[in-house]
């Protein structure tokens, strides 16, 4: 008999924890190692599912969904992270067009087993902000 149960498209298992709740256990555990990060003083401002629009008019609806944003004290910038199984074609897509829109921020995105880096490349783009 089958139960009414919820599947992942991408075999990801959500979790509820007494943070909140994650859409994959990588996600989860970057939120840890993020956690620990902001309490030794390294980053700040640690947020959680920060909506960032895309474009610039008012016409565009269109909003990227980062699993983290923070400040790194070090580099002196902002990071937005993300946590990947692997990188979809909507992911490809909304990332090349968050680096067109915005300047003054790292893109962070963590897999398994690496992380990659980006920057902006439209350096006459709106500065990023929070």
């Amino acid at each position: 008999m089958w139960r009414n149960r919820v599947y992942s498209k991408f075999g990801n298992v959500k979790l509820n924890t007494p943070s909140g709740t994650f859409d994959s256990r990588l996600e989860y555990q970057q939120f840890l190692d993020l956690n620990l990060l902001e309490k030794v003083g390294k980053i700040s401002n640690l947020q959680r599912q920060v909506r960032i629009k895309l474009g610039q008019s008012e016409k565009c609806k269109v909003h990227y969904i980062a699993d983290f944003v923070y400040f790194d004290n070090k580099k002196k910038a902002w990071i937005i992270h993300d946590t990947k199984g692997y990188e979809t074609p909507e992911f490809k897509l909304k990332l090349k067009w968050l680096l067109d829109t915005y300047t003054g921020f790292i893109f962070k995105v963590s897999f398994k087993c690496e992380i990659k880096e980006y920057e902006p490349f439209n350096k006459n783009a709106k500065e990023f902000k929070i």
